[in-house]
């Protein structure tokens, strides 16, 4: 008896009961030769990534902002007249690195041949990828005959054409041929999408994985934002925020539109002097930022006082996080933009 089952998004084909029951090999072609029993078969158990840290990956099933690493263990069945004659085992290793400031970007790719048991010896491997409309995908390298011990490494280069947005997933397609056998032909997606974009004015085009959130640690610097940031993040503003500039000079209204300077205000110790200089005079600094969904008069929000010249560098510091990770605006004031950690 044979079943199927989809995990990860691959095509999985399993047998149960006795290694002697007949079995459906993955991509088959309908023969009615001497090769309709014999076949290939193919099992796939792909890992399922997690986030990492923001930086780098320290070890494989991990992705970040720009990067991800995953893992399949591969299982081939030979079967000659419907009888298993022989096993391979094997682990495939693709490791994707993307380019914020570039459309092209590559993948690295290994599939090593743990073992070999009985009559699976033989076999050829060749892979081939595709990555959705406006995009091209080259392999390099990946083929070859499947040997204990060794591993065939080759590259995936991939080119995004797309003007605007693009995100898809690389679909994969390996076949692996036996004389006299019908291949198996196995098919799978990367875990996660990509997206290339070209909407930041005054940056080029670049991919990044949108399922990471990445965080801003910069503000941690700025004396008096840093502990007003913590204080309505303690009082209940979200640490996780969605860009929408559309929002802004409403959510800044409804915050800062009449908030006053208390009577007998003094500039605290380590404000910046002289106060007659306008970069130095007070200024309304909202928490959660105007420019998010998040911002305006909701529950847990607020201001407080800060240097006009360091509430200037924080919206410097945050156009600068928004480029370097591609966090996109929202498209409308309903909408909600890319999300992203406020780390204090």
């Amino acid at each position: 008896m044979s079943c199927r089952q989809w995990l990860g998004k691959l095509t999985i084909v399993c047998a149960l009961g006795a290694l002697t029951a007949p079995l459906a090999a993955a991509g088959a072609s309908a023969s009615t030769g001497p090769e309709a029993q014999n076949r290939i078969v193919i099992s796939t158990s792909p890992a399922a990534p997690s986030a990492a840290g923001a930086t780098a990956l320290a070890a494989c099933n991990r992705y970040n902002r720009t990067a991800l690493c995953w893992n399949t263990k591969l299982t081939v069945t030979v079967l000659k007249k419907k009888v298993v004659v022989g096993r391979l085992y094997g682990t495939i290793t693709q490791s994707i690195k993307l380019n914020t400031k570039n459309r092209a970007f590559s993948e690295s790719f290994a599939l090593k041949t743990d073992r070999i048991v009985g009559n699976a010896g033989g076999i050829r491997a060749n892979v081939a990828a595709s990555c959705g409309t406006g995009c091209k995908a080259r392999t390099k390298g990946l083929s070859g005959t499947l040997v204990a011990g060794r591993t065939i490494k080759g590259t995936v280069s991939y080119a995004d054409g797309t003007r605007r947005v693009h995100a898809a997933r690389t679909t994969y397609r390996m076949t692996l041929v036996k004389a006299g056998y019908t291949p198996g032909v196995p098919t799978w997606r990367s875990p996660i999408d990509f997206r290339c974009d070209n909407l930041l004015k005054g940056q080029k085009a670049g991919c990044v994985f949108p399922r990471f959130t990445p965080s801003i640690t910069s503000l941690r610097s700025l004396r008096f934002i840093a502990p007003n940031i913590r204080k309505w993040q303690g009082r209940g503003a979200p640490k996780t925020l969605h860009r929408n500039s559309h929002l802004t000079n409403g959510n800044r209204r409804a915050v800062c539109g009449k908030a006053k300077l208390p009577k007998g205000w003094k500039a605290p110790k380590g404000w910046p002097t002289p106060l007659s200089d306008p970069k130095n005079k007070p200024s309304c600094d909202e928490y959660a930022f105007a420019g998010t969904n998040q911002g305006g008069s909701r529950a847990g929000n607020g201001y407080g006082w800060v240097p006009k010249r360091e509430n200037d560098s924080q919206g410097a510091q945050l156009k600068n996080f928004y480029y370097a990770h591609r966090v996109l605006d929202a498209t409308s004031s309903k909408a909600r933009g890319d999300a992203f950690n406020v780390a204090m």
